[in-house]
């Protein structure tokens, strides 16, 4: 009996196994829309998660008014978190949007169901009223934070070398959290163990 337990427990170990996002297409777009000048852009396309920064000032694809300032982008290796970082003086501006899209994942099946800023805001209190908006599809991650009033002349502004996290929660279809589910031979095989061990235990007292 005590190898049929065994058995089943790997049978049922090995049908279940994280999924996790493993890379994506990472875009920052800093703007001051009253300024008409356009946006600085950063761009990293099928960047895969890591140990290293994903998004940083090498990546930098426009900045048409030789702005400064920046935020980087460190997506957990497990692609299950990312952290702001500001890294540039004077990251001064009306708007910041960054796009996490075309997420890639270890398992068929998995999408993203939630994602949630954990700890305060990179923008310090002293700011002018703003607005941050997380929003998420299946493969991809939206934050923008702008100004309530962007036809000023204020402007965010980021904590000097501060940071913000946010969490990442996936799912796989049909299985609880983001696990893969299990074979749909499994419970079949579990009952059918059982039931060996029920009639073991009969033929014993027989």
């Amino acid at each position: 009996m005590k190898h049929l337990a065994a058995a089943l427990a790997l049978v049922l170990g090995a049908s279940s196994a994280v999924a996790l996002p493993v890379g994506a297409d990472i875009t920052e777009t800093l703007d001051s829309p009253a300024f008409g000048i356009g946006p600085r852009i950063l761009q990293d396309l099928g960047e895969s998660f890591g140990a290293q920064v994903e998004l940083d000032v090498d990546d930098e694809v426009q900045n048409p008014s030789g702005w400064n300032g920046l935020l980087e982008v460190d997506v957990a290796s497990d692609g299950l978190s990312f952290v702001l970082t500001h890294v540039e003086m004077f990251t001064d501006y009306q708007m910041f949007e960054l796009t996490i899209d075309n997420v890639l994942f270890s398992t068929p099946g998995e999408r993203i169901v939630d994602v949630s800023r954990v700890g305060p805001s990179i923008v310090r209190v002293a700011t002018a009223s703003f607005t941050e908006t997380v929003s998420f599809g299946n493969d991809f991650i939206s934050l923008v934070i702008e100004l309530d009033d962007v036809d000023g002349n204020e402007r965010l502004f980021f904590q000097g070398g501060g940071s913000a996290s946010y969490a990442i929660t996936t799912r796989v279809d049909g299985a609880p959290g983001a696990e893969v589910p299990l074979p749909a031979a499994a419970p079949l095989l579990a009952a059918g163990l059982a039931g060996l061990g029920w009639a073991a235990r009969r033929r014993r007292r027989g």
